[in-house]
């Protein structure tokens, strides 16, 4: 195989952008402030809670069923958490 024949064993891929949702309707309101607080432990908890929307209510049932935090309730005792380990 000379240098550069490659082509037979490339795959390409392309990625699809719909540009007809509307990416500022979007929950990104909600984290901004942590992010501009620097708290981007709980900007990225609220990213990815969001990106479960809306099927993510069998998910929310299934925690209360098992009395472990919904949603991003766990957050605040991990913050606390953080800051006591961190304090030291």
């Amino acid at each position: 195989m000379a240098l550069g024949e490659f082509l037979d064993r490339t795959s390409i891929g392309l990625d699809f952008f719909d540009a007809s949702i509307n990416r500022t309707a979007g929950p990104s309101a909600s984290p901004r402030p942590r992010e501009a607080a620097e708290d981007f432990t709980a900007r990225l908890v609220l990213f990815e809670e969001s990106k479960s929307l809306p099927f993510d209510a069998a998910w929310h049932e299934h925690c209360r069923r098992t009395n472990v935090p919904v949603g991003t309730a766990w957050l605040g005792e991990v913050q606390s958490d953080e800051k006591a380990v961190l304090s030291k």
